[in-house]
């Protein structure tokens, strides 16, 4: 696997930090039901996470461009669920990286 070819975030706050009261953007690939449920009551309790979308499916085709596909600029957080389909899972997770 490839590695990521971004500056660290953090680097460009003070102290390593993100800046007070902005909430970390969150999106989801191809959770199940319970773990969606979980993660919304999660996201509901704690005010500096914000749910972005929550996409059904992998991404393996060059349909269209990531930022198009995850946002842009992209999530601070994307959680894969590798569950449903490991190679699929990776391959998605890969382009992200890019």
């Amino acid at each position: 696997m490839s590695e990521m070819n971004t500056t660290d975030p953090l680097e460009t706050f003070p102290g390593g930090r993100f800046p007070p009261g902005v909430p970390l953007s969150l999106v989801t690939i191809c959770l199940d039901k319970d773990t969606r449920e979980a993660l919304k009551l999660f996201v509901e309790s704690v005010p500096l996470v914000r749910l972005r979308a929550e996409l059904d499916e992998y991404r393996v085709d060059d349909r269209s461009s990531m930022p198009d596909w995850i946002g842009d600029p992209p999530p601070d957080i994307c959680l894969v669920d590798f569950d449903k389909d490991p190679k699929n899972a990776a391959a998605t997770t890969e382009k992200i990286q890019k």
